[in-house]
Order: C-alpha cells, then structure tokens, then sequence
C-alpha cells in the first residue's frame, strides 16, 4: 500500500512515467466513515489522493484532519489549502503540524467565494495570496508544494504569468483544472511553455448532459464540446451515460499521455465511479 511508502509528488514523478493522483471531498460532519470507505477504495490505485478544502465554499472538516485520517487509512495525501478561510499564522502553524506528521504534499489555492457556499455570511480572508503562502512552504518547510492552474483560461498570458510567478516562489507541481479536449491542453503548452515541473492534467468524467452544460456555464475555463454532450443526450440509460463519461476520460487520457506528467482525476459526488479508470490505468493494485 502507499501508505507504507510516503513520497512527495517531485519523488514520485522520477520513479513513474506516469502520474495518476485523485480527489476525494472530507465529510460535512465528524463522521468519517464514508471518507475512509472511499479513500481506501482509492489508496492502493493512485500514486496520491488529493483532500480538499472546502470546495465550493461548503462546509467540511478541515483538510489538515481529514489528510490525517487519510495517511491512517494508507493514502498519500496532497492537502489542499485555500487562502480564503485563514490567516497567516493559521495556514503556517497547519502546514507545521501536517509536516510533523509526515505529509508530503500540499496543494494553495485561492478557493471560491464564500458566498457561492453553504455559509454564505462567511467573511473572505486571504491575508496570504497564493504565490506568498507557496513561497513560504517552500522556504521554511519540506513539504513538496504545488499550484494549481488553468489551461482553458481566457487569457492565457495571464496564466502563463500566473505560472511563472507560481514557480519562482518555489512550487513544484502543478495540477490544472479540468478539460475535455487534447487541443486545450496543447494550446495551453504552447502557450506557457516547457515550466520544468509535473504537470498533472485535471479530468472531470461526465455523468450526464445537465452536468456538462453546468460546468460550461459555471465554471470558468472548463468547456465540454457541444458534439460531446450531444452524443451523452442521445443515451437514455444513467448507467449508459457514467459508461460514455468514462470511455471519453479514458481516450482522453491516452491522448495526453505523451504530453503531460500524469492526469489528476476529479470525481463530483461518486470517487468509486472512477475506478474502471483507475484499473484501466494502472491494471493492478501499487
């Protein structure tokens, strides 16, 4: 199991060719039972499972807790932290003890507006932007940090800068948002250029047309082709529909795989329904 083997991704990234890392949302209470359920369904497959922090500004447990309960359990945790929610000396001193607790991996984000969430009177903090907490963990700890970045965005010099100054403060992977097409990530090389760090490509499998048409309106830089969700609309069986969402992330994947350091898989509501990638992927249990 992994978790007998803890290793940060730049590690990681000189020992396999290619990189599989996956997502799995903390509990909104303090029962873990269903987190543990599908992190250990996960553990033996990815090289690293990402926790997160409060994404879409809802209400979970902390992911310095849940990361703990996931190393227990034989996961390799990435712990997302956004800037949003706390102040400096509340992001160092949780990154402090997520080192001494032998965490490898951290993952600074912005985050989402807390207004977008389930405790929408939450005040934003963000004392800390994203390259300055990166380029703290990578000063005063030795924690492998990673960024993250957009290669659907709307003005890719932009990223590109964002990148660049994302790798000066000392990040040392990056996983990106989602897309659904090798010529966005392409578009995004070409643009950005060689940044000498793993890049893990994020894939969102589809589960229905209703999901697709969501993100292209609600989520920025994620855009699922109009022939794609077409081809999802014409399915009439769910089950046909998580089948179809599957088999394209998996061509996907194969498309990229010349281009990228390993993809990072991004399950909404259902982390066992990316399995069949995951033993595609890997054929059996690391």
């Amino acid at each position: 199991m992994i978790g007998a083997r803890v290793k940060s991704i730049e590690e990681l990234s000189k020992e396999r060719p290619f990189l599989v890392t996956l997502e799995v949302n903390p509990p909104g209470s303090s029962d873990v039972s269903a987190f543990l359920d599908e992190v250990k369904a996960v553990a033996g497959w990815a090289d690293a499972v990402n926790i997160t922090d409060m994404p879409g500004a809802n209400l979970k447990m902390s992911p310095w807790g849940a990361g703990l309960w996931a190393l227990r359990s034989g996961a390799n945790p990435i712990v997302q932290y956004t800037c949003r929610d706390r102040n400096r000396l509340a992001l160092k001193g949780d990154v402090y003890a997520l080192e001494s607790f032998g965490i490898r991996n951290v993952l600074v984000l912005g985050g989402d507006p807390p207004d977008m969430g389930t405790e929408p009177e939450a005040k934003a903090v963000y004392d800390l932007d994203t390259v300055s907490f990166i380029g703290w963990i990578s000063k005063n700890t030795s924690l492998c940090v990673g960024a993250a970045t957009n290669p659907g965005a709307e003005d890719l010099e932009v990223e590109r800068q964002k990148c660049l100054a994302k790798v000066s403060a000392g990040a040392r992977f990056f996983q990106t948002q989602a897309v659904y097409t090798k010529e966005v990530f392409l578009r995004f090389l070409d643009k950005v250029g060689d940044l000498g760090l793993p890049i893990l490509v994020g894939i969102i499998p589809l589960r229905s047309e209703r999901m697709a048409r969501f993100m292209n309106a609600n989520i920025p830089g994620i855009e699922v082709p109009g022939w794609m969700i077409d081809e999802i609309e014409r399915l009439d069986n769910p089950q046909d529909k998580i089948k179809y969402g599957i088999d394209q992330a998996l061509r996907l994947i194969e498309d990229l795989r010349p281009f990228c350091a390993g993809v990072h898989l991004m399950p909404i509501k259902g982390v066992r329904l990316v399995l069949p990638i995951l033993e595609a992927l890997r054929g059996e249990a690391v």
